[in-house]
């Protein structure tokens, strides 16, 4: 529990402003609901933001939380929609902490999450989630930011439903990969969001050339996957056709020279034959 908790301050412009350099927690429930609000957090305290959803669903749909800069960053969120399409800038934070404690009810889906570093590979981003809080509920993907990747995030999840996004990292957000579906980690092992430290993010963004300014749009699908594999096994398929067909066409010219040696040959064997046998003939008379 944080000491020296505050009240904030709910402005007319649907923003939530907290008294810097105090501890901070943001109640939104059915009576005050935080739908689409910005809230800001304290620069140099903690923050605690909690969405209820009771009798009516989405108390914090769409919220912009920033994070402190000097501080922890707890978010709680319970019930249906209680979170769905928020963004949580917690990049500066000391600490992430996220909890999405409702099943079946989509509470975290189509977040967009800024997460912390790791300090000296010691994770200061969690996220707890019950079943089915993360699963996709639409056309729009998570989007996860994390200059790490997966080695600046824990994830404890006791869902089974699918989920789906997109990570990115590197210093710059430059690389990135496409979520398992079923795990918290990249679809394919060596996908580079899941060591960037020992992984070149140029290879990465070659990799990924299929998802081009996916920051800027968001929405897609895994038919993108099927189609880049789809198209790696067509140049394949390609490539061993010309192969063959160069080792056929060696193989003619190699058949064409030794067939016409062998004929040769047999053609002076026979002339010698001939030679021999009129040879035999003229002194046998």
């Amino acid at each position: 529990m944080m000491e020296n908790s505050t009240n904030p301050v709910f402005s007319e412009n649907n923003a939530v402003i907290c008294n810097d350099d105090e501890d901070c927690i943001v109640h939104c429930n059915d009576a005050n609901p935080c739908k689409s609000a910005d809230i800001e957090c304290p620069s140099n305290a903690n923050c605690h933001v909690h969405c209820y959803s009771g009798s009516s669903d989405s108390v914090c749909q769409g919220i912009n939380v920033q994070c402190p800069t000097h501080g922890e960053c707890q978010i709680l969120c319970d019930g249906s929609d209680a979170c769905k399409a928020a963004t949580f800038d917690a990049r500066s934070a000391t600490y992430f902490f996220l909890q999405c404690t409702t099943a079946s009810s989509h509470t975290c889906t189509h977040l967009k999450i800024y997460f912390p570093e790791n300090v000296n590979g010691e994770k200061r981003a969690y996220i707890s989630a019950a079943d089915n809080s993360f699963s996709n509920g639409g056309a729009d993907r998570m989007q996860f930011y994390a200059v790490h990747g997966w080695l600046d995030v824990d994830v404890s999840d006791s869902s089974h439903e699918m989920h789906d996004g997109r990570m990115f990292c590197g210093e710059d957000y430059t690389g990135s990969c496409i979520l398992d579906n079923y795990s918290w980690c990249c679809l394919n092992d060596n996908d580079v969001c899941n060591n960037p430290d020992g992984t070149t993010l140029a290879t990465s963004v070659n990799n990924n050339s299929i998802m081009e300014d996916t920051e800027a749009n968001p929405e897609f699908t895994t038919n993108d996957v099927s189609f880049a594999h789809m198209t790696e096994t067509v140049l394949l398929c390609i490539i061993i056709f010309i192969f063959l067909f160069c080792l056929c066409f060696i193989g003619c010219i190699f058949f064409y020279f030794v067939t016409r040696y062998i004929t040769k040959m047999q053609q002076q064997f026979a002339a010698s034959m001939r030679d021999l046998i009129e040879h035999t003939s003229v002194e046998t008379s």
